[in-house]
């Protein structure tokens, strides 16, 4: 159960790396990463869901699915939003 939380982690810190170096945002750490990786898996997911998008394999790690093109696609559309709202100096 814990190795799968940690695998899990890792695979969500990755996936937001991955969406967050499309843009220059690039506060905060391991955890920010992580935290952006959940959100753009859950709102990746809402997003295809709701626009009727195809399914698309997942990572399967131990007994949970982890769903690595919806979350960058999430982790970009999160960056977007919060660039929007975040001024530049």
């Amino acid at each position: 159960m814990l190795i799968e939380i940690l695998l899990t982690s890792v695979v969500a810190v990755v996936c937001a790396m991955l969406g967050l170096s499309t843009s220059k945002y690039s506060r905060g750490g391991c955890i920010v990463y992580m935290a952006f990786g959940f959100i753009g898996a859950f709102l990746g997911t809402w997003v295809s869901r709701t626009l009727g998008f195809a399914k698309v394999p997942d990572l399967t790690i131990g007994s949970s699915d982890f769903p690595i093109i919806w979350s960058l696609v999430g982790s970009v559309l999160l960056v977007a939003v919060i660039g929007l709202l975040v001024r530049q100096r």
